[in-house]
């Protein structure tokens, strides 16, 4: 196994390298965006998100067995178009966008929450993102490489540039490797669903 991993991560490396790179930059870039907002509407942010976290007694009573369904189908859902979008040259763009906007909304919601509630804000939005995100992330990088790789070859097949017989098996191989990755990150369904949103709580309490 850690040979296969090892090989996986030296092959892909670069493409890594590239999810990495626009996951900091749209975390960057999320963190910035609250500036260039007037003034209204960071005042309407703000008092959205005090009042949604002076609710957070309502936290306690979310099923964790519902609140896992949820998650796993939310993310059965990306999954599901990470997969489509490797059926074309689509795909090749697609996961480094996916990064870099899912960075990007890491950063803006970290800004107001730790801008509104300073160090506790910022221990919160840990607790928030950091334990589900040491299993999601390295499955969504095993994803992404395994959808730019197959869709670059599957477009170049389609396009007569390279052999149909060198591609057999490849969209099952392509199918696997997405649903294992899909059934890693089940496990941080479940840390996000029965752990996180204790620790949110935790904190939550030191601020509200």
């Amino acid at each position: 196994m850690k040979a296969i991993l090892t090989h996986n991560i030296k092959e892909n490396r670069k493409k890594y390298l590239l999810f990495a790179c626009c996951l900091i930059i749209g975390i960057v870039l999320g963190l910035m965006a609250p500036r260039f907002l007037n003034q209204n509407v960071q005042n309407e942010l703000d008092i959205f998100i005090d009042d949604y976290f002076s609710d957070y007694k309502n936290i306690k009573d979310i099923d964790p067995a519902e609140l896992l369904r949820n998650n796993i189908f939310k993310k059965l859902s990306t999954y599901l178009l990470i997969w489509i979008s490797g059926f074309s040259v689509i795909g090749a763009f697609f996961m480094p966008t996916y990064f870099l906007f899912y960075g990007f909304m890491i950063g803006f919601t970290n800004s107001f929450v730790n801008n509104a509630y300073g160090i506790n804000g910022m221990l919160m939005n840990f607790a928030a993102f950091l334990p589900q995100n040491i299993i999601e992330l390295p499955a969504l990088f095993f994803a992404g490489a395994c959808v730019i790789s197959y869709s670059l070859k599957h477009t170049k097949t389609s396009k007569g540039l390279a052999k149909v017989e060198s591609t057999k098996g490849l969209f099952t191989v392509y199918s696997v490797f997405l649903l294992i990755a899909f059934i890693i990150s089940i496990a941080g369904c479940v840390i996000e669903s029965y752990v996180t949103p204790d620790l949110i709580l935790y904190f939550l309490e030191k601020v509200v």
